[in-house]
């Protein structure tokens, strides 16, 4: 198995979206993406979820310094 669990697999996909994101990909070429992998809905909602949380708080860090 590539990957042994399932927050695990979370936070790679979190990443994956991550990177993609900040290439310029938007949103509908990463769900296309996503859904040819047949990765499902929820899982990609909370990659989503975990990517934008992760962002977010690194613009509030570069914003306070």
């Amino acid at each position: 198995e590539i990957i042994p669990d399932l927050a695990e697999s979370h936070i790679k996909l979190s990443e994956l979206i991550m990177k993609l994101i900040m290439n310029g990909a938007d949103k509908s070429d990463i769900l296309f993406l996503l859904g040819r992998l047949r990765i499902g809905d929820g899982e990609i909602a909370d990659g989503f979820g975990m990517a934008i949380e992760v962002i977010k708080n690194e613009i509030y860090s570069a914003i306070k310094k």
